[in-house]
């Protein structure tokens, strides 16, 4: 830890250099739970007190037992306290138990259960989730509790306030979009809701220049608002604009050309014409100066 870090540390909680567990508690982060020295210090330095405070026997190896039987492996449970160090810190047969309970009277699946965890476990955790309102939102939304999409959409939608919530659906709906689009939008991606309102507006307006697609054929694929616009999206439209041109591509720019993997994409589209139509590297290569 540099010195800089070191002095952030002590002012932020100056019991540590009084800590008689401190070199005990350091070996638990690295040695049984598996956090890389680099992790061990972002977490120590963003909450040093809950960091250092909880004990080894009372709370750190409980709640590494617990979460070994509830995700199964050592990977899942490091996953899940990546997202969320409260999986570790905090009394989960208070916060994290009971909720689980409902969801699974909800009729979620034990494996839909360790997706959650391991995906969005603040949205069990978290003080400000809104666990009960997600709950809700999934059945109005058909969001099936068995299925692969429900613990994206729960954990979306059960972290972002209501206020957030309704402006990002007034933000579409100002764009052209009905509500329902928004919601079917959101059950197929959920983190299309991520994305902020100037960012949406933007590329709604380039995608309506450039490619003529509308709220319907968008909403029916919603990841292309989650993408990159400069790595991904402006660079490919502009390898594929300079294919079109040379009539290379005869149906024009489809929605599988900025949706299929960015290997697939270069090998078809700029490596295999590259040498013929040099243009087209230069075009793609714009996307690591981004």
């Amino acid at each position: 830890m540099p010195p800089a870090s070191v002095a952030r540390l002590v002012s932020a909680y100056p019991a540590v250099l009084s800590s008689v567990t401190l070199g005990a508690k350091l070996n638990f982060y690295l040695r049984e739970l598996g956090l890389s020295s680099a992790e061990l210090r972002r977490f120590l330095l963003a909450s040093p007190h809950r960091f250092l405070l909880a004990g080894i026997e009372t709370r750190l190896r409980p709640n590494l037992s617990l979460l070994k039987d509830l995700l199964g492996t050592e990977e899942n449970v490091l996953a899940a306290v990546k997202q969320s160090m409260e999986l570790i810190y905090d009394n989960l047969e208070i916060v994290l138990l009971p909720k689980l309970q409902v969801l699974r009277e909800h009729g979620v699946t034990e494996e839909v259960l360790v997706k959650l965890l391991t995906t969005h476990p603040r949205a069990l955790v978290h003080r400000s989730t809104r666990f009960d309102e997600g709950l809700t939102a999934m059945k109005d939304l058909g969001v099936s509790p068995k299925s692969g999409a429900f613990p994206y959409a729960f954990g979306v939608f059960a972290r972002m306030y209501q206020s957030k919530w309704d402006r990002r659906v007034e933000n579409y709906v100002s764009l052209g979009w009905t509500e329902e689009q928004v919601r079917r939008a959101f059950v197929r991606h959920p983190y299309f809701m991520t994305v902020s309102e100037d960012k949406v507006k933007k590329r709604m307006q380039f995608i309506a220049e450039k490619l003529g697609w509308n709220p319907d054929v968008l909403s029916s694929y919603p990841t292309i608002l989650s993408f990159s616009h400069e790595k991904r999206v402006l660079p490919r439209y502009r390898v594929l604009h300079i294919l079109a041109s040379r009539g290379v591509i005869k149906k024009g720019i489809r929605m599988s050309h900025l949706t299929m993997p960015e290997k697939k994409f270069k090998e078809r589209y700029v490596d295999k014409h590259q040498e013929e139509i040099p243009q087209v590297l230069e075009a793609y290569g714009a996307r690591t100066e981004a």
